[in-house]
């Protein structure tokens, strides 16, 4: 991201304006300051999942998980994952890491938004909100009057 967005500086793009002037966090035991030297940028290096929890705590906008895979899903597992927007574009590319691969912490979420991007071209946004009815509701349905209903 660091190579291609600060080139971006049309300030009605959002995206670059939001990402140049914004704060960010760079999680990672093998870059050095250097490599990700952008803007606001903090490193965030050792136990990344007790940093992330004390940032929620703290007062500001959403934390974003731009391209990680590996620290999605351990911050998921870790219940630190409100929110999930994906993005999904229409090209298949075989097999490739998969966010929710066996062994991923079981959570509930409802669709808050689904929506078509640039202008039709495929891409769609997904928006899931982490639910308050529990784990336990997962996977539980019942028949009642020949349609599938959410049991109770």
């Amino acid at each position: 991201m660091r190579s291609y967005w600060p080139h971006v500086t049309d300030p009605v793009n959002t995206v670059a304006a939001t990402l140049n002037n914004g704060k960010k966090y760079v999680a990672s035991n093998t870059l050095n300051d250097a490599d990700t030297a952008w803007g606001d940028t903090t490193m965030l290096r050792g136990n990344v999942i007790e940093q992330v929890r004390k940032l929620k705590e703290t007062p500001g906008g959403d934390l974003q998980v731009h391209g990680s895979w590996r620290l999605a899903r351990n911050l998921h597992d870790a219940g630190l994952v409100d929110v999930y927007r994906l993005v999904q574009f229409p090209v298949l590319v075989g097999s490739g890491k998969r966010l929710f691969a066996h062994g991923v912490a079981p959570a509930t979420y409802q669709i808050a938004e689904s929506r078509a991007l640039h202008g039709g071209k495929g891409a769609t946004l997904l928006t899931l909100h982490q639910t308050t009815f529990g784990i336990a509701a997962v996977g539980e349905f019942e028949v009642r009057d020949g349609k599938e209903a959410v049991a109770s």
